[in-house]
């Protein structure tokens, strides 16, 4: 089996060397010609520790390689779909250009019996009401029929995502049955805990309470932050001795 990593950055690199490091053969796309480049001598810009050491050996080992576009070839191919999906700052709306052209490419692209595998944060119902119809217009072929579809989030923190990649659970949640199976299978590869849920969505709004409470708990760390600082006393200290 392939996998097929769309989108290099901390999400989708710290992934794709995860998998090549305990065996898959993994391609990993992005359109940013100066960081396959980069990536292809062995250097990377994230903060990750051992990162370099180990994408120069997954290299060296022919596990990983890296590409612009997709090319085919006979594997059968999961493909993990990790761009950005950024706000706009007028309207406050995800912009989807990134997975969008993602999505058409791997529809372009993908086989009877293969899998999609999308780890984005996005909108609640983008995976069935987005992506699953331009996979299928893009391929000419059904979804749940002919390949699988499923949510997976990506629930890192970067700086330690490569060491969370392997202890996490893993939330699933697929299109059907036979997809969640597949994919169960694939994450138990990575990690001892996976945590299945009964549909795409549920798994999307995971992902959406996970950031929040992420983002909301550094928040209110930064916030004593700045009390501890306006009353002359050590934030460091205080916010490691309450945790």
């Amino acid at each position: 089996m392939k996998i097929v990593v769309m989108g290099l950055g901390y999400v989708g690199l710290t992934l794709a060397l995860t998998l090549s490091k305990i065996g898959f053969q993994v391609v990993g796309i992005d359109k940013d010609h100066e960081k396959i480049v980069s990536l292809r001598s062995g250097k990377t810009i994230l903060f990750e520790d051992n990162i370099e050491e180990i994408l120069q050996s997954v290299i060296s080992s022919n596990k990983i390689t890296f590409d612009e576009k997709i090319s085919r070839d006979g594997d059968k191919t999961v493909f993990m779909v990790c761009v950005s999906t950024p706000i706009n700052n007028q309207t406050h709306q995800p912009i989807l250009d990134n997975l969008e052209s993602v999505t058409k490419e791997i529809g372009k692209n993908i086989k009877k019996d293969e899998m999609v595998i999308l780890r984005s944060t996005v909108p609640i119902g983008i995976t069935r009401n987005f992506v699953l119809p331009l996979l299928e217009k893009e391929s000419g072929l059904k979804c749940g029929d002919d390949f699988h579809l499923v949510f997976a989030p990506e629930r890192t923190l970067q700086g330690n995502a490569l060491e969370e990649l392997r202890t996490l659970p893993q939330i699933i949640g697929g299109i059907d049955t036979k997809s969640a199976d597949l994919a169960s299978n694939l994450f138990n590869e990575i990690t001892k805990k996976i945590v299945r849920v009964s549909s795409l969505e549920a798994a999307e709004v995971i992902k959406l309470f996970d950031n929040t409470y992420r983002d909301t708990t550094i928040a209110v760390g930064n916030l004593f932050g700045k009390i501890c600082d306006s009353i002359n006393l050590d934030s460091r200290e205080v916010i490691k001795a309450a945790n």
